[in-house]
């Protein structure tokens, strides 16, 4: 979506403020209870705090890694209506960069310049913590909430995404994504994709 080629083209502002210590008071927002878990993650975004929220994010028993949150979100945005796109958060785009960078668009117009600043910063702190999860090799791939999270990583690393292949091997399942610029990147899709496949068994009955 073009919106997102918004933050290519913004990313040097965004890179210059990475390095400061996170504001409370700008990401204590309404929608995110003081004390728990995210809240925790987001003024000590460290790669444990991240792998804990996420832990929680896969054992919600509402958690679907293929949810169709973000289209709606695309959609409401597409359509301008920008005060139904703030409505639109829960367990299954908690960790998604996309969906706060939607967000972040949607209260830049808005004007709501305080939820634009905790959105990207939310955004920024996300996706820093995908990447260090791992370093994308098979060995040591990057791990990821929902699929979507793939692309987004990409295009965080100004790369594209060209061809996705499937590995399962033993107990673990990973996406081996191959860019354009040649390099292949592996995201360990363990976790989503055996909840996937529970929920396929659910809907049939199997």
């Amino acid at each position: 979506m073009k919106l997102f080629n918004f933050f290519k083209k913004n990313k040097k502002d965004i890179d210059t403020e990475k390095e400061e210590k996170p504001n409370p008071k700008i990401i204590s927002r309404e929608q995110i209870a003081k004390g728990n878990n995210f809240h925790k993650f987001l003024l000590e975004p460290t790669n444990e705090n991240f792998l804990i929220v996420q832990e929680e994010v896969f054992n919600h028993p509402n958690y679907d890694p293929y949810s169709d949150d973000l289209n709606k979100m695309e959609k409401l945005l597409k359509e301008k209506k920008y005060d139904q796109v703030v409505k639109n958060i829960n367990t299954n785009i908690l960790l998604s960069p996309k969906a706060h960078f939607y967000l972040a668009f949607a209260f830049k117009k808005l004007g709501d310049e305080n939820a634009e600043n905790a959105e990207t910063y939310i955004f920024q702190t996300i996706v820093e913590s995908i990447k260090k999860t791992g370093d994308g090799t098979k060995e040591n791939p990057y791990r990821v909430t929902r699929i979507s999270d793939e692309r987004d990583l990409i295009q965080y690393l100004k790369d594209d995404f060209s061809r996705q292949t499937l590995i399962e091997e033993e107990n673990n399942v990973y996406d081996l994504i191959s860019c354009d610029s040649g390099k292949q990147i592996y995201f360990d899709v363990t976790r989503p994709y055996a909840r996937l496949e529970q929920l396929m068994s659910l809907k049939t009955g199997s």
